[in-house]
């Protein structure tokens, strides 16, 4: 039998009120040590559940507080046990007061996200289900909390159910056929399964490559500065922000570190993180910035190289781009046109990577800013880009499995294509439901579930 926990469901600081949430079979045995109905006659065993009781928390001695209580009866109850919630005063001492008698009578303190854990082994929801709850607590934009609450809503339990169902009846089909080879039924033949794997593969081809722009949008999408020293990386990643994160001087080499700061354009989720200057540096903590340089440019959605338009044109202007491999979507930005032009958009042009893009800007009067928020939007957008609302997938966790199940169905195809026996396809295709099953929990180690709900705060 599971034990009986509390935690504190709200901030952890002096606020109106605090909840604290108790789960478990021991709730009503403790609340009727530590809570009395301001209506006398009113008692525990006579609260309809779901409904809020005035009434006290008390001590053997006298009142502690006023509070507000809700009784859940098991299983209509977020974790499926009995539960209660307790509306007190937020004054931490307060909070601290009425837990510590809560620990007195045979109740424990929730690990970070039991409460939830609870929930999804009693069945009141599937693994996606209970990530996609840790997730839009920790959202960092309009478009992660939407993916989520979709998430959250069963959108992906649906499809990866349906997806694992026709994986299901495939290999029932196969294993009917091994098992009833020389019976008079209905036979399978190796094309029939490989019309079903690669209906299966499409589908999961499909939730991989939406997963890849969910992941994307959730962490904002990454949109590197880089170029020279004294090109204007800093002054352009601070017009975009419309504030001065970064420190901004005419002395090359100026900024060492990554900055980072958040920007968001008709709804996508940008992180903008300015870099230092690229050059050869003899200098042990400009050397450093520019390894961080260029380890931010290698992982981003998005590289702006700044151009500074006032120096002639030399093989120098490679530096920022040596290492990037060719499908890296490339912003150039032609900055400082404000003053005299020594090298032209032509000229540039001849140089660029195939499928990037070049934008005149302007960061004293603010010209071509708009110009650059608008080449952002459209690479995103252009780019085969999936609406959020038709996003299924959107965890690392989660792609990983459909890649490993992917790679499965891949070797069933290819056993299928070569007449191999059926038990061969039929091992694929095992694997590929245990790896697809896994995003629900339906199949999960105890190592996972301890990953994912450590991850949760205290009282969820």
């Amino acid at each position: 039998m599971e034990p009986t926990i509390a935690a504190l469901s709200t901030f952890p600081g002096k606020s109106a009120i605090g909840i604290i949430r108790i789960s478990g079979p021991g709730v009503f045995d403790t609340l009727k040590r530590v809570f009395s109905f301001s209506s006398a006659p009113m008692t525990l065993a006579a609260a309809r559940p779901r409904f809020i009781y005035r009434g006290f928390i008390k001590d053997e001695k006298s009142a502690i507080d006023e509070v507000l209580l809700a009784l859940f009866k098991k299983p209509s109850s977020y974790t499926g046990e009995d539960m209660a919630e307790i509306y007190c005063h937020g004054n931490p001492l307060l909070i601290d007061k009425i837990l510590d008698l809560l620990f007195q009578n045979n109740v424990i303190p929730a690990e970070p996200g039991e409460f939830t854990r609870r929930a999804f082994l009693n069945g009141k929801m599937d693994l996606s289900q209970a990530e996609a709850i840790a997730e839009i607590i920790s959202s960092k934009n309009e478009a992660a909390i939407r993916i989520n609450a979709a998430q959250l809503l069963g959108k992906e339990k649906n499809v990866i159910s349906a997806l694992s169902g026709k994986i299901k009846n495939m290999l029932s089909l196969i294993e009917a056929e091994i098992d009833f080879a020389y019976e008079d039924i209905q036979k399978i033949t190796h094309d029939n399964i490989i019309e079903c794997i690669n209906e299966c593969l499409s589908m999961t081809d499909r939730l991989i490559k939406g997963a890849d722009e969910g992941i994307m949008l959730k962490n904002g999408i990454k949109t590197v500065f880089t170029g020279l020293p004294n090109s204007g990386k800093s002054s352009l990643f601070n017009a975009l922000l419309k504030k001065n994160r970064a420190i901004v001087t005419n002395i090359p080499g100026t900024t060492r570190d990554t900055i980072e700061g958040s920007l968001t354009i008709d709804g996508l989720p940008f992180t903008l993180i300015d870099t230092a200057g690229i050059r050869d540096s003899s200098d042990i903590i400009e050397a450093e910035g520019i390894k961080r340089a260029d380890e931010a440019a290698v992982n981003a959605d998005i590289l702006i190289i700044t151009i500074d338009s006032s120096v002639p044109y030399s093989d120098s202007f490679f530096l920022p781009f040596r290492m990037f491999s060719p499908d890296k979507k490339l912003i150039f930005a032609l900055n400082k046109s404000d003053l005299p032009l020594k090298i032209s958009v032509s000229e540039i042009k001849k140089i660029l990577p195939k499928g990037s893009s070049i934008v005149s800007t302007n960061t004293v009067e603010k010209n071509g800013i708009s110009d650059l928020t608008n080449e952002l939007k459209n690479i995103i957008i252009n780019d085969s880009f999936i609406p959020i609302e038709d996003i299924t997938v959107s965890s690392l966790r989660h792609k990983q499995a459909l890649l490993k199940a992917q790679k499965s169905l891949v070797n069933a195809l290819n056993a299928c294509s070569d007449r191999m026996s059926f038990e061969f396809p039929a091992a694929d295709i095992r694997e590929a439901i245990r790896d697809i099953e896994s995003i629900l929990g339906r199949i999960s180690s105890e190592d996972i579930l301890e990953e994912i709900f450590s991850n949760f705060c205290i009282g969820k």
